[in-house]
């Protein structure tokens, strides 16, 4: 598969664990606070909400919900929302069968209604409540690894992951780094590949 080529290409770098380490080191970049800040969004007491700390917690990604969006996230359709994260399970998305992603893609297409929730601010909002199943989507990223920056990314994400190795060397590299426990598979991967696209090159600009 072209994308494990490209996954593995980024993992056997000897810069991965030098990214991984750079992007968490206080104060370097305000992401490295997406899965902590206001408390966890998968913490068991609000993983079937949105939260204001959600909402914070994807500016640290470089994308925002619009005051109206918030209305309709938090208070207007806060039940509808409530009952579908509460049908989408936490397990790994390397693990997942279709059946499992259904209930993730009925979410993904209700929070495309929402003002200003475009596809990638969607994908930060699902990565906080589900950071084991849903994957960021970010143009640099898809770039890198599926070729283009869109199109499907979960499902052959998810192939790519069940490759033998490729969620051993993950956590292998995570396990390397200080503060990256807290961190899914899917986050280091993201990580590891944005700094060596973007990332890096942008702090030295």
């Amino acid at each position: 598969m072209e994308m494990v080529a490209r996954i593995r290409a980024h993992l056997d770098t000897d810069r991965a664990v030098s990214h991984l380490k750079h992007y968490l080191r206080p104060g370097a970049f305000s992401g490295s606070s997406f899965e902590t800040i206001g408390g966890r969004g998968d913490a068991s007491d609000v993983a079937n909400h949105f939260t204001p700390a959600d909402l914070v917690a994807v500016t640290t990604l470089g994308v925002r919900v619009s005051g109206w969006g918030a209305i309709e996230l938090l208070e207007a359709n806060a039940q509808r929302f409530s009952n579908l994260l509460g049908a989408v399970p936490h397990g790994p998305l390397h693990e997942a069968e279709v059946a499992d992603l259904e209930p993730l893609w009925n979410l993904q297409d209700e929070l495309t209604n929402v003002v200003s929730v475009g596809h990638v601010t969607r994908s930060k909002l699902l990565a906080r409540k589900r950071p084991h199943l849903a994957p960021i989507r970010d143009q640099h990223v898809l770039t890198a690894l599926v070729g283009q920056d869109g199109g499907n990314f979960t499902l052959p994400l998810r192939d790519a992951l069940q490759t033998e190795g490729i969620v051993d060397h993950l956590q292998e590299l995570r396990a390397e780094v200080d503060g990256a426990q807290q961190l899914s598979i899917l986050r280091v991967l993201d990580i590891i590949v944005w700094m060596e696209t973007y990332g890096a090159s942008s702090v030295a600009r």
